[in-house]
C-alpha cells in the first residue's frame, strides 16, 4: 500500500507541476473514503473556484448500476462544475 500511495503522489505532482507551467493553480490531494465526498471536503478546503472533473460518459442501465462519481459532485458541489469526456 505505501508503494502505490508514493507512485500516486509522484504521478499527482508531475501533474500539478505541468498545471502549474501553463499558469493553472491546483492542489495535490490523496485522500481515503467516499469518493464524491472527499472531492467535494476538498473543494470546499481548499476554497476552489472550479472542479474540472473526467466522465466516461456512460448512460442507461449502466449508469444505474455503477453510479456516477462526478454527477454525484455535480449535484452536491457548492461551485461551478465542468464534466469532460
Amino acid at each position: 500500500m505505501a508503494a502505490i500511495e508514493e507512485e500516486s503522489k509522484a504521478g499527482l505532482h508531475r501533474l500539478a507541476q505541468g498545471l502549474k507551467a501553463q499558469g493553472i493553480s491546483s492542489v495535490e490531494s490523496i485522500r481515503v473514503g467516499s469518493v464524491p465526498g472527499e472531492i467535494l471536503r476538498g473543494a470546499a478546503e481548499a476554497h476552489a473556484d472550479l472542479l474540472v472533473m473526467g466522465t466516461h460518459g456512460r448512460t442507461g442501465l449502466a449508469r444505474m448500476l455503477l453510479g456516477s462519481v462526478a454527477e454525484q459532485v455535480a449535484k452536491r458541489a457548492e461551485t461551478q462544475v465542468v464534466l469532460v469526456r
